[in-house]
C-alpha cells in the first residue's frame, strides 16, 4: 500500500505571459483551498486555472489547490520549486475542487524513474496519454533535492512538455502530442537564444532557426547592460598600448603579476591552478548587484571556473578578446557529473550573451583555446528581487574530479581596473625593454 506524502511548503513560480507571476510562498493545508487573487471557480473559456498538488504513491488523497486567472489564453508554462520525497502529481482543473476520479483534467505524474501525462486523476492505465514523441533519461523525481518541475501546454503545436530546471525547451524531458478533442488551456514553453545581436544584424535564416535574439527581447535591465558594454570603443587595446598581449603574457608567464595572482588563488583555495581566473572590477559595489556591477574576467588558456549560479541576478557578457565556451546546467546538483550539461555555446570576440534568473543562470565558462580570453560582465538584481543574495553558489569538486558539495563564493576583486591596467602596462614595457636589450 502506497503512502501519500504531504506537501508542507513550496514556492510557486507560475508564468503564463508578460507580468503574470505568482512568487509568494504559500503554506498549504490538506483538503483546504487556498485562493490567490482571481476567480475561485474558473472555466477554460474564462482562461482561469486551478493548480492542485498531490504528493502520492498511487491515487492521491491529499490535494493543495491554488487558483489564478490567466490574462491571455494560450501562453506560458507552469513551474514549481519543490522538494519531492516520493511520487507526486500536478493537476490542472477548470474548477476549484478536488479532482480524484473520472473527470477530465490534465495530470503530470512523476514517479521514481519515469513520468507520464494523464487525462484523468486516477491510476487507470487507460488515462495515460500513450503517444510519446520524446522521452529522455532522468524523468523521475530527485528525492530530497529542491527542483523546479515544469510542464507546458502548447495548443498551437498540440504538444505537452515536461521538464526539470529552467523553463526552456532545451530542458524538455518528456514530449507528448495531444488530440484536437482534448480541451486544455495552452501555455507554451519557449527558449531564447543565448546569443544577442543588434537588430540590424539579424538575418531571415536566424529568425527561422532561432540561433540569435535581439536586445529588445531581453529583460529591461539586460537591455541597459547591452547599451553599456557593446559600444565600439569598449575595447582592450589603445593606440599606445597592446593591452591584450600584455595580459596574455602576464597570466601565462611564470613569475609575472597575473601568473603569481593565479598561483596565490590556487594555493589559498586548494583548487587546481587551471580552475583560477582573474576578476578585475570596474567601479564600486552599488548595492544592486552581487559585488561590483562591472567585472572584467581574464581566462588564461585552458582555464575554467566551477559550475556556478549568479545569485539569481541578470547579466550581459561580452567577449573583448579571444574565445570561451559556456556549458549550461539545469541546476546545481553535486550528485551529477560535470558532463551532464544541457547546452554548450562558444563565444568569440565582440559576441554578446546574457542570463537571467529564469534562463541560463547556471554555467561553467571554459577557455579551451591556446590564447587568453577576456570578457566584460555586467550584473544586477532583478526588479522583483528583494533578497539580494550576495554569493555565487558553486559546485566544489570532490575526489577524482567529481562534483561533491555546493558552496558559496563572495564575488571579490583581484584588482580594480585602473590599478590592474597600470601594473600590466609597467610590466609589459619592462619586458619589451629587456627583450630589446637581449637583441
Amino acid at each position: 500500500m502506497s503512502t501519500t506524502r504531504h506537501l508542507s511548503y513550496f514556492k510557486p513560480h507560475f508564468k503564463a505571459s508578460k507580468g503574470f507571476e505568482l512568487s509568494t510562498p504559500v503554506e498549504t493545508v490538506p483538503h483546504k483551498t487556498i485562493a490567490v487573487p482571481g476567480h475561485s471557480h474558473a472555466s477554460p473559456a474564462a482562461g482561469n486555472v486551478n493548480f492542485s498538488d498531490s504528493n502520492n504513491g498511487a491515487i492521491a488523497d491529499i490535494e493543495h489547490l491554488l487558483t489564478k486567472p490567466l490574462p491571455i489564453k494560450g501562453q506560458g508554462t507552469f513551474g514549481l520549486n519543490y522538494v519531492a520525497t516520493g511520487p507526486f502529481r500536478r493537476v490542472i482543473n477548470s474548477e476549484c475542487k478536488h479532482s480524484n476520479g473520472h473527470e477530465d483534467v490534465l495530470v503530470l505524474e512523476v514517479s521514481d524513474d519515469t513520468a507520464c501525462f494523464r487525462n484523468r486523476n486516477n491510476s487507470d492505465p487507460a488515462s495515460i496519454l500513450q503517444k510519446v514523441t520524446l522521452a529522455k533519461p532522468d524523468l523521475g523525481f530527485d528525492s530530497g533535492l529542491e527542483k523546479r518541475y515544469w510542464f507546458s501546454i502548447d495548443k498551437g503545436n498540440k504538444i505537452l512538455h515536461y521538464g526539470k530546471g529552467y523553463q526552456t525547451t532545451a530542458l524538455t524531458l518528456l514530449e507528448v502530442p495531444f488530440a484536437d478533442d482534448l480541451e486544455l488551456w495552452p501555455f507554451a514553453v519557449d527558449q531564447m537564444s543565448p546569443v544577442v545581436v543588434h537588430n540590424d544584424k539579424v538575418t531571415l535564416e536566424q529568425l527561422e532557426d532561432g540561433s540569435v535574439t535581439v536586445v529588445e527581447n531581453l529583460p529591461p535591465s539586460c537591455q541597459q547592460f547591452y547599451a553599456n558594454v557593446t559600444g565600439k570603443t569598449i575595447q582592450l587595446d589603445s593606440d599606445d598600448f597592446e593591452f591584450f598581449e600584455a595580459i596574455h603574457h602576464s597570466v601565462t608567464t611564470e613569475g609575472c603579476i597575473g601568473w603569481n595572482k593565479l598561483k596565490a588563488k590556487a594555493e589559498a583555495s586548494g583548487h587546481p591552478f587551471e580552475a583560477q581566473y582573474l576578476r578585475v572590477t570596474l567601479g564600486l559595489n552599488r548595492g544592486n548587484s552581487p559585488g561590483s556591477p562591472f567585472v572584467m574576467g581574464v581566462w588564461p588558456p585552458h582555464h575554467y571556473s566551477s559550475v556556478h549560479s549568479h545569485s539569481n541576478a541578470l547579466a550581459v557578457i561580452k567577449v573583448l578578446h579571444g574565445a570561451i565556451n559556456s556549458y549550461y546546467y539545469a541546476d546545481l546538483d553535486p550528485t551529477k557529473e560535470a558532463s551532464q550539461y544541457y547546452r554548450v555555446m562558444e563565444y568569440h570576440k565582440d559576441e554578446v550573451t546574457w542570463l537571467s534568473d529564469r534562463q541560463l543562470q547556471m554555467h561553467q565558462p571554459r577557455n579551451e583555446t591556446a590564447k587568453t580570453c577576456v570578457t566584460i560582465q555586467c550584473y544586477q538584481y532583478g526588479d522583483h528581487d528583494h533578497t539580494h543574495y550576495e554569493y555565487f553558489d558553486y559546485i566544489e569538486e570532490g575526489e577524482n574530479g567529481q562534483p561533491s558539495t555546493i558552496k558559496a563564493f563572495a564575488p571579490t576583486s583581484d584588482w580594480g581596473f585602473s590599478d590592474f591596467r597600470a601594473r600590466i602596462k609597467q610590466e609589459w614595457e619592462q619586458y619589451q625593454k629587456d627583450e630589446r636589450e637581449k637583441a
